[in-house]
């Protein structure tokens, strides 16, 4: 599913981490807004229907974000602990080279492939608009922790390449932008399956 050309917040030109971390965090507010739009929406039928091409449901979308945000998190912690040790500093943060190629991709159109550990399996869990919605206020207050740290002056391991190591600011750039993705995923989804429900022949 091709997304819209515009499906993210724009970020303080300042690349400062202590603008950075508020509209990162206001960025999150907005897309659980909108994915709790989309929710409240749905039938509990449409939230298990399937794309018109197969792909994957609401609840499915939404599961495969609980479990990117989940895997992102860990080393995103130890990161931050790291950082919040570290001396205060007030610079612009910059990303890396792997960093900046992944959040670009994410911001684009067209369809990327999702690595096997973060595809749903059959049954999403439970409760999974909760789910997400939880990693992302994790996320709103990990960014807020070290909003006057350094983003640049540590390292994690990726939690899908042991050979990729992005900065903080990579990391929860990564996240925000991927949420946003989906979130346009499933707002599509939701408009195309009020349409083939609208479109339906009477009984």
């Amino acid at each position: 599913m091709r997304l819209s050309p515009r499906h993210h917040a724009s970020l303080p030109v300042s690349l400062r981490p202590h603008d950075l971390a508020p509209s990162i965090a206001s960025a999150l507010t907005a897309v659980d807004d909108r994915l709790r739009s989309v929710w409240s929406s749905l039938s509990a039928e449409r939230l298990d229907a399937r794309r018109a091409d197969g792909g994957w449901s609401v609840r499915e979308v939404l599961e495969h974000m609980a479990l990117t945000n989940e895997a992102y998190l860990v080393p995103m912690n130890k990161l931050a602990d790291v950082l919040s040790q570290s001396a205060r500093a007030d610079v612009r943060w910059h990303p890396t080279f792997v960093g900046k190629w992944l959040v670009r991709s994410l911001e684009m159109t067209i369809p990327l492939p999702a690595p096997r550990r973060i595809q749903p399996g059959p049954s999403p869990r439970a409760d999974v608009l909760g789910a997400v919605v939880g990693t992302h206020a994790a996320l709103s207050a990990l960014v807020q922790q070290v909003a006057d740290t350094d983003w640049r002056s540590g390292r994690m391991v990726s939690p899908f390449s042991a050979l990729v190591r992005p900065n903080f600011g990579d990391a929860a750039l990564a996240v925000l932008r991927h949420s946003e993705r989906h979130t346009a995923q499933i707002e599509q989804l939701a408009h195309q399956l009020v349409g083939r429900a609208s479109t339906a022949p009477s009984p």
